[in-house]
């Protein structure tokens, strides 16, 4: 029922409208089933995701090999610690990783105790411990456990930050900062490449 007082339309009008309100209903029928538009959608949201997945929404996918090869838990501490870094590839420190302890998984001396065999690095990213001071670790470090791989990760992403992959600058000489060899920049951004789907960063 009409309130009293609302405009009224003629019925003439009525009529000459009703094949084009038709012809609407049909059309967003057509963009519906075909993807165009999604009629049922929830209305948009301006709250902002999480501070975690703001920092890694952008990286690229792990590969299968790399979820074929690296444990859960340290495929998530190289996408969150690269994040910390712009444009610093989470594949570059899975990479370093990956070369110097397999992921914390190596049982030489030095990744889970005391040093390794050349008596100076420690962790599963073997950090120099016994140079400086301040030694390596003690400058990246911030106060952690260098056998943490939740310390020691995110320090790897701050020393390759700070020596060229920032804005990506120059990613060959961040990882030769790491490890002083040209064997080892390209083992690790080969691996680099091979962990993230599509091969870029």
């Amino acid at each position: 029922m009409i309130p009293r007082g609302y405009p009224q339309v003629p019925a003439r009008v009525k009529i000459g409208l009703a094949p084009w309100f038709a012809l609407a209903v049909i059309g967003l029928g057509v963009l519906s089933d075909h993807g165009v538009i999604d009629l049922h959608a929830s209305p948009p949201t301006t709250a902002r995701p999480p501070a975690a997945a703001r920092g890694t929404s952008s990286a690229p996918p792990a590969s299968r090999a790399a979820r074929a090869e690296i444990p859960a838990d340290y495929l998530a501490l190289y996408r969150a610690s690269a994040g910390t870094c712009p444009r610093l590839p989470w594949g570059v420190l899975a990479g370093i990783g990956k070369v110097e302890t397999n992921h914390g998984r190596s049982h030489a001396p030095g990744v889970r105790e005391g040093v390794n065999s050349f008596g100076c690095c420690a962790g599963p990213m073997q950090f120099n411990i016994r140079n400086g001071p301040p030694s390596t670790w003690d400058h990246y470090g911030r106060g952690g456990n260098v056998y943490d791989p939740a310390d020691a990760i995110p320090a790897a992403a701050r020393l390759l930050c700070a020596n060229g992959a920032r804005g990506g600058r120059d990613l060959r000489r961040a990882v030769y900062a790491y490890n002083h060899a040209s064997w080892y920049v390209d083992q690790v951004l080969t691996l680099a490449r091979a962990y993230q789907a599509g091969g870029g960063r």
